[in-house]
């Protein structure tokens, strides 16, 4: 859906297969924060994420990415824990 956001990403299952499930499961219990990243409008999400670093030789950080709606932002702005953090995906460095 948001293949020009997220084209370098990588799923939960690749992840896991990198860095391991223990690392998955840490990362995705973190709190996140907004990223800041310029999305074109047209997209309609905004962009938050949240990073562990790695106990591991070949990767220093794993990192989760959400791609939360603004309409779902704007009716949770009181409490951001209950936004749909449903679609997401992975980065590690």
């Amino acid at each position: 859906m948001y293949n020009a956001i997220c084209e370098n990403w990588i799923s939960e299952e690749k992840a896991i297969e990198l860095v391991g499930k223990e690392a998955v499961e840490a990362v995705k219990s973190e709190n996140c924060e907004f990223t800041n990243r310029v999305i074109d409008d047209c997209f309609g999400v905004e962009e938050m994420s949240a990073s562990i670093d790695l106990d591991c030789e070949e990767y220093d950080i794993l990192t989760i990415y959400y791609l939360v709606s603004k309409e779902d932002l704007e009716n949770c702005k009181e409490d951001l824990g209950n936004c749909n953090y449903e679609e997401y995906f992975f980065d590690v460095n």
